[in-house]
C-alpha cells in the first residue's frame, strides 16, 4: 500500500472520529450526522424522511432527526430482520453435513 493510501485512511478515520464525536453530544441530528449514525447512505434517510417511515423535521433544505427516533427506527429494524435458522444436523448425529 502506498504513504499516499495510508495518509488518506488516516484521513478517512479521523473524520469518522469527529463524525462520532459530534453525534455522542447531541440530541438532534442534520441528516448528514444522522445518515452516519444510522449506518445507511443519506439518499435513503432523507426518502425515508420524505415518505414518512421516519419521524424528522425539515427546516428550509435540511432535515433533523432527533436521536432518541433515530434509536427506535433502529431497533424495530432489528427487530424485523429474519432470525437466522439453526443448521440442520447429519441424519440426528450431530454432527454437521460436510
Amino acid at each position: 500500500m502506498t504513504l499516499e493510501a495510508l495518509e488518506l485512511r488516516e484521513i478517512e478515520a479521523l473524520e469518522l472520529n469527529a463524525k462520532a464525536m459530534l453525534i455522542s453530544n447531541r440530541s438532534v441530528l442534520p441528516h448528514d450526522l444522522a445518515a452516519v449514525y444510522c449506518g445507511i447512505s443519506e439518499y435513503c434517510l432523507l426518502q425515508m424522511a420524505r415518505d414518512r417511515e421516519i419521524q424528522a423535521r425539515k427546516n428550509g433544505k435540511m432535515w433533523y432527526f432527533q436521536k432518541s427516533d433515530l434509536d427506535g427506527w433502529m431497533s424495530k429494524v432489528e427487530e424485523a430482520k429474519p432470525k437466522a435458522k439453526p443448521r440442520r444436523t447429519h441424519y440426528g448425529t450431530g454432527q454437521l453435513p460436510i
